[in-house]
């Protein structure tokens, strides 16, 4: 795994939570959502993160079911991947992100943060959540699946 910033996203039909790390410590950190429904302007923030952090690597989170099953929102996820690629001169990953922001809500209630308070933060914390996945698989024996784009 090539040292450096790390960011990652969690991409839902009308927030993109943000999270950074870095790979050589593989700690995760909240950073922001994008609150824009337009792909475009989508991916014009996600431009703006990559000028300002400069990362080795992008891990976009992708939903799974169990089985065959394909998730609604996959497609949509592998379409956002493909024009993130060919504008953007940086690795993208997918990670599954299954239970990633039940497990956000519940780091935010441990933390002392209301249910009706979380909506502003369950995004990027799920996107930690997303990174610190990946940051799992990438160390040498790691069992989880990695999740490839088709």
């Amino acid at each position: 795994m090539t040292s450096g910033t790390v960011i990652a996203l969690d991409f839902g039909a009308k927030r993109i939570g943000v999270a950074v790390g870095e790979s050589s410590l593989g700690i995760a950190h909240p950073l922001s959502a994008i609150t824009v429904e337009d792909n475009t302007r989508r991916l014009q923030a996600i431009g703006a993160l990559i000028a300002e952090w400069h990362p080795v690597q992008v891990v976009v989170g992708i939903p799974q079911h169990e089985g065959d099953q394909v998730h609604p929102l996959a497609q949509r996820i592998h379409r956002f991947v493909r024009r993130m690629r060919a504008q953007y001169d940086v690795p993208v990953s997918l990670v599954d992100e299954r239970l990633t922001s039940w497990a956000a809500s519940r780091r935010l209630s441990n933390a002392g943060i209301a249910a009706k308070q979380q909506r502003e933060h369950i995004d990027a914390m799920a996107a930690c959540a997303i990174l610190e996945t990946w940051f799992e698989i990438q160390q040498p024996g790691a069992t989880l699946p990695r999740t490839e784009m088709q």
